[in-house]
């Protein structure tokens, strides 16, 4: 009776440590793919500000350039087009911007959580510290 119930104590351990061991491992996947997730993000908005700043590609078009026309008198049949031409690119790049960075932030903390998700599945390893060596004094 004793060794059946050894036994069967064995089997159970066995099988809870398959178990945790496949937990794990898919914590580990999971952990992997968080964190290509967030180095992606965070290459797309790199790649995207490279785009804008070096090579002078044009920024996501936040606010729509409008222009108002005014007719200057009667006689005239010109039109004279005022706005705020100038300005609107300037928002528009600075307005990207921190867009681009907020998304390479969320990035950041997302590979962040991919890191933490990988360290928690490692398993416990016991650190050794070693203590230098003193060198042997020489008495003259």
């Amino acid at each position: 009776m004793y060794r059946f119930l050894k036994k069967e104590l064995l089997q159970n351990s066995n099988k809870k440590e398959e178990k945790m061991e496949q937990k794990q491992n898919k914590d580990k996947l999971v952990g992997y793919v968080i964190l290509l997730l967030g180095l992606c993000i965070m290459g797309f908005s790199i790649i995207s500000m490279i785009s804008v700043f070096i090579s002078g590609g044009a920024p996501i078009n936040i606010f729509p350039q409008t222009t108002n026309t005014i007719q200057p008198g009667h006689n005239s049949t010109q039109n004279e087009q005022i706005g705020l031409t100038p300005l609107f690119p300037m928002f528009n790049i600075i307005t990207w911007f921190v867009m681009a960075f907020i998304i390479q932030a969320a990035g950041g903390r997302v590979a962040s959580l991919g890191i933490k998700m990988l360290k928690a599945s490692l398993p416990d390893v016991i650190t050794i510290k070693e203590t230098p060596v003193q060198p042997a004094v020489k008495k003259d």
